[in-house]
């Protein structure tokens, strides 16, 4: 099929039997809808095929997206900010009622998508009775008028603004019509803004659901943020809308107030941005010219491996490099320590934040279940009695000056596995991975050097039981198995990199000369 005519929302593919019983969702959709929307609803923007995760068109009551699969879509359509312009032909000819029930459930109910009402066939019976007369795709206009989006999410309620000439002034409440869409403006004062001019914005935090928050916040002003009396930044000095600061929060069921209080300094920027660990996608605080937020830019890797450089969050120095595998199985090297440190499933990276607006700062992968692999060097010469934390002030040297002599990456001929290539004090390593499918990564280490070289293979918690044999635990979600012949593993504590981490312990193997090592990290 021409991918210009890929599905909208759903290619689900007609089955050569009759009904299934006991229709399985994920299974139909892994089977008939993967191969295009991808396995976690990601899409393919590059072929102009739209997500279904965390979209709100599959939120809300399901006849919108009943009527999609029944007559289809064409038309430009806006999904998560972004808009695609591709057709979905009708699919209520081919599949039964139960079919597109099971799949539509499964849908609702994964990839931040919160529906966990089922559909059920008797749902999708009736409106294929309500438009059975219709014989054309619908239009996105057409459609939304008789079934529209639900409202969007939204985290910040009830904002109230103030205005004061300067500290000691008497503060003017600023116009509701401005903070009508629960959204911050620096126009709200209907005047350009002087040094020294205050705006403080006071509000309720709405949390519907627990979920782990990540909210962005860097601008121009000085600038102090608290949510329910605890202060999350306080700064008298002007910051800088390039390097937003990053607040990870776990919020359960509630509300919780807060505040942001801006004093104009040089000039009129901010971002003030949020997602949740169920909903990735980007949402911005602020409307107006000045807005400065980043777009979301999903990488979807289709057909050969991502290399995706930029600052990532527990992934080691600058210069880590994320790597993102058609197989939804991506990892995180780092040239600085020469070792992964990252891994996990599932959606790969939003490079929005590096992308736009030359923009810095950390940034998340958009996966589930991130394991830890390593946090310091991953090799040293001799045993140590305690293994070597990162480095930070080794990490704005050259390279090339230091222990680790970092030497490039090579691919495979099918773009699917790579090796890195790298000298520990002189003696060369060629470090190879391949994703092998969604839950495992092989790795295969050659040593051609003249002396033996000791390897930190992975790190686990202090709490965690190490075992004594393959396959060795890392995490709830992840084990290391060996491939090769058994090699001895000696933990050791690993130090911290800083007073706030927890206490963890390094799994050690000795790699002799002429040796070659390969372990498989496997998923749950």
């Amino acid at each position: 099929m021409n991918r210009r005519l890929a599905p909208l929302l759903l290619v689900l593919t007609a089955f050569t039997s009759g009904h299934l019983q006991a229709q399985d969702g994920g299974q139909i959709y892994t089977t008939y809808c993967g191969a295009c929307h991808g396995a976690e609803g990601q899409g393919q923007p590059v072929a102009g095929i739209p997500p279904l995760a965390a979209s709100r068109w599959v939120a809300g009551e399901p006849d919108r997206m009943i009527q999609i699969v029944l007559h289809g879509v064409m038309g430009p359509i806006e999904v998560n900010g972004k808009v695609y312009n591709s057709m979905m032909p009708a699919q209520g000819l081919v599949l039964s009622d139960d079919q597109i029930a099971a799949a539509l459930t499964y849908i609702r109910s994964n990839w931040g998508n919160r529906e966990t009402d089922p559909v059920t066939p008797a749902m999708v019976a009736d409106e294929r009775k309500r438009t059975a007369q219709r014989t054309a795709p619908w239009e996105v206009i057409e459609l939304l008028k008789q079934f529209p989006l639900p409202k969007e999410e939204v985290l910040f309620t009830k904002i109230e603004g103030t205005f004061r000439e300067s500290e000691g002034a008497d503060p003017v409440k600023l116009s509701g019509d401005d903070l009508s869409q629960n959204l911050i403006s620096l126009k709200a004062v209907g005047q350009p803004l002087k040094k020294d001019n205050i705006l403080e914005y006071a509000g309720e935090i709405t949390i519907a659901r627990p979920d782990n928050y990540t909210i962005f916040l860097g601008s121009t002003f000085s600038t102090r943020f608290e949510i329910d009396g605890k202060k999350y930044l306080d700064s008298e000095k002007a910051g800088s809308t390039r390097s937003p600061k990053q607040f990870d929060i776990a919020f359960d069921e509630g509300t919780y107030p807060f505040t942001l209080v801006l004093k104009r300094q040089r000039s009129d920027d901010i971002v003030f941005s949020w997602k949740s660990e169920e909903s990735p996608v980007m949402k911005s605080l602020i409307y107006g010219d000045s807005a400065k937020a980043w777009e979301t830019i999903e990488l979807v890797p289709a057909q050969e491996l991502y290399f995706y450089r930029g600052s990532i969050d527990q992934g080691g120095s600058a210069r880590a490099i994320a790597i993102g595998s058609p197989s939804q199985l991506h990892f995180v090297f780092d040239p600085v320590s020469a070792g992964p440190t990252l891994l996990w499933s599932g959606r790969f990276i939003d490079a929005g934040r590096h992308w736009t607006n030359r923009g810095s700062g950390l940034e998340s992968p958009m996966g589930r279940a991130i394991s830890v692999l390593g946090s310091g060097i991953s090799w040293q010469e001799d045993m140590p009695e305690i293994w070597p934390a990162y480095d930070t002030e080794e990490a704005d040297l050259d390279i090339r000056k230091r222990f680790i002599d970092y030497l490039g990456y090579q691919l495979e001929s099918d773009r699917l596995g790579v090796a890195f290539r790298y000298r520990i004090g002189g003696q060369a390593i060629k470090d190879h991975y391949r994703p092998v499918d969604g839950n495992t990564l092989q790795r295969t280490i050659s040593h051609s050097g003249e002396e033996p070289v000791y390897l930190r293979l992975l790190e686990i918690g202090e709490a965690t039981e190490p075992g004594s044999e393959s396959p060795y635990p890392i995490n709830q979600s992840t084990v290391l198995e060996m491939v090769s012949k058994p090699l001895r593993v000696e933990w050791i504590p690993s130090e911290k990199s800083s007073p706030k981490d927890s206490p963890r312990q390094a799994g050690v193997v000795r790699l002799d000369p002429g040796a070659e090592l390969s372990v498989l990290y496997r998923r749950k």
